[in-house]
């Protein structure tokens, strides 16, 4: 995985091993379902193996490909669509990783959270995004401002004292801690 600088070396190297990993069906998810059910959904998703099983299919990561054309239709995040050709490829397979993150979480024992799988796979995105070098700035900002738009970017801060998406880099260890606590939160409070 990304130790400390996620380039975008860094990036296709951990986009590549991911794909190792898990399966990447070139259909989006709105291709699989009715335009009733998923009225605007092209952008990836990770099916885990209860909700593949319920539809009858393979476990994966369905994605159409381009990434940021799809976000930027459903979000509207201005600039998207002009982000130069290694932004655009940067923000496709950090988007990508997020989907492997999903995958990387069982469904029995983690707590879902702003339809995650576990608060780890944000703060795993989090720390991509803290590590893009200046080069990359434009998807890095592209990335903050889509976790903005969907409000993650502020619950996950009021969440987590002294955490700011896309600039606090978070240990493995920390991240479990982070993660166990806010899950342990959300239960709590009946949230989710």
């Amino acid at each position: 995985m990304i130790k400390q600088s996620a380039g975008l070396p860094e990036i296709r190297q951990a986009y590549t091993a991911m794909l190792k990993r898990f399966p990447l069906f070139r259909k989006g998810f709105r291709d699989l379902t009715t335009k009733a059910q998923a009225p605007a959904l092209e952008t990836p998703i990770a099916l885990r193996p209860d909700i593949a099983k319920a539809m009858n299919l393979p476990t994966g990561i369905y994605s159409k490909g381009d990434t940021s054309r799809a976000v930027s239709s459903v979000i509207g995040i201005p600039g998207l669509r002009k982000l130069p050709a290694r932004d655009r490829e940067a923000f496709n397979k950090v988007l990508g990783l997020h989907e492997g993150f999903e995958l990387g979480h069982s469904i029995k024992k983690d707590v879902p959270i702003f339809n995650h799988a576990h608060p780890d796979v944000l703060l795993r995105e989090s720390n991509i995004v803290a590590t893009m070098p200046n080069t990359l700035a434009k998807a890095r900002g592209a990335l903050k401002f889509l976790r903005t738009a969907t409000g993650e970017r502020e619950s996950l801060e009021s969440l987590v004292p002294g955490f700011t998406y896309g600039k606090t880099r978070l240990s493995r260890h920390a991240r479990r801690r982070v993660g166990d606590l806010m899950a342990k939160t959300i239960t709590d409070a009946g949230i989710m």
